[in-house]
């Protein structure tokens, strides 16, 4: 199932912005799609590393991010 959509405005400049257009287009993808794919793949990206630090953070010993206390054995 799909996560409901929320609006998002922001200004880029002139060279992003053309770029994103022209990869959009090679994709055959209307440019708020291909923008969308795009800060969800980094969003995703942001996730993982959280997931990772938070993983190495216990298995050394420490709190994790949200200091609940020490992994008992690595993922």
């Amino acid at each position: 199932m799909s996560s409901e959509l929320k609006d998002l405005r922001l200004k880029i400049d002139s060279d992003t912005h053309a770029v994103l257009s022209a990869i959009a287009d090679a994709y055959g993808k209307d440019f708020g799609e291909f923008a969308r794919e795009v800060l969800k793949e980094r969003a995703d990206k942001f996730i993982h590393a959280a997931r990772l630090a938070d993983r190495r953070m216990r298995v050394e010993g420490g709190s994790g991010i949200l200091g609940e206390g020490k992994e008992k054995s690595p993922r």
